[in-house]
């Protein structure tokens, strides 16, 4: 489960010890998300997103379009070795957001501004430092302008994400919390606990089958008491046209979410996607289906 995102704070200076070997698991978020096979250069999606790729399958460039309207450009550039340099919204001010990252491929900094060059006054500035500790590493993220600790985020020596702590330390947009995150031996995540003003606040787990797909997830209380359960149907071994199915606790059926995919082009990619999604909460029960259709393009 490789799902750490790029950070959306602001970087300017920081402290770091450098982790030979060790990298956190993070990324833009893109062609692998997306299920794509093959050399593709471009996705028109009929829901108004359209994305661009390099050949290396990152994503360097992604619009929101909606009723034919231009809403979001968002722009990626990367280094040689493929790491983010880069991100900029041209739409949202001419904000611009810039990345570096040490040798193990780790961020160690951004920053920002809606200037439109490198050498701009930095707007809001955060700083992070990593520290090894047996098989554990912590990355400590600081706001710079005031040295307020803002985060602790602890990785295991597989660069999985098991605890975050947020302070914060009064800044009016942040909120104070606990997390903690554990594995099974494929990197599946399979518990995710939260804590807020020092009691446990929530609880989610996970089952997996042996394929480490998502078969069972829970959603409980802090008292352990079950919320919902969502269960995974797969009709297939390509993880495509499933189902799921959320219930309360006593087994009462809520909704019902069907995933249909059909027209698939030379390099297996899907061209259209059917999602059903039945409530059951009232009386008469209603249902409403969505399709999104895409157009995929390929590197010649």
């Amino acid at each position: 489960m490789l799902r750490m995102k790029i950070v959306s704070h602001i970087v300017f200076f920081l402290l770091i010890v450098i982790m030979s070997g060790f990298v956190m698991k993070e990324n833009v978020r893109g062609y692998e998300d997306m299920g794509l096979r093959g050399p593709v250069e471009k996705v028109i999606q009929s829901n108004g997103k359209v994305y661009f790729f390099n050949k290396a399958h990152k994503l360097i460039e992604a619009i929101n379009y909606y009723n034919d309207s231009l809403q979001m450009i968002t722009k990626y550039t990367y280094d040689d070795n493929l790491y983010l340099l880069r991100e900029e919204k041209p739409f949202s001010n001419g904000i611009r957001t810039f990345y570096k990252f040490n040798d193990a491929g780790n961020i160690i900094s951004s920053k920002s501004s809606t200037n439109q060059n490198e050498n701009f006054q930095v707007t809001q500035r955060v700083n992070y430092k990593y520290i090894r500790d047996s098989n554990k590493v912590t990355k400590t993220t600081f706001y710079s302008h005031s040295d307020s600790l803002i985060q602790h985020s602890t990785y295991n020596d597989m660069g999985y994400l098991i605890s975050e702590k947020n302070c914060g330390n009064g800044i009016s947009h942040l909120k104070s919390y606990n997390r903690i995150f554990e594995y099974d031996i494929n990197g599946n995540m399979i518990t995710h606990s939260s804590c807020r003003n020092g009691k446990l606040d929530a609880i989610h787990k996970w089952e997996y089958d042996k394929n480490s797909r998502e078969i069972i997830s829970y959603s409980l209380n802090h008292d352990n008491t079950c919320v919902t359960k969502d269960s995974f149907i797969y009709h297939s071994e390509q993880n495509d046209n499933y189902t799921i199915l959320t219930t309360d606790c006593k087994g009462t059926l809520e909704y019902k979410y069907d995933y249909i995919y059909s027209n698939y082009d030379y390099h297996n990619n899907w061209l259209t996607q059917e999602e059903k999604i039945t409530s059951y909460t009232s009386s008469s029960g209603s249902s409403k289906s969505r399709i999104t259709t895409r157009k995929i393009e390929y590197f010649k």
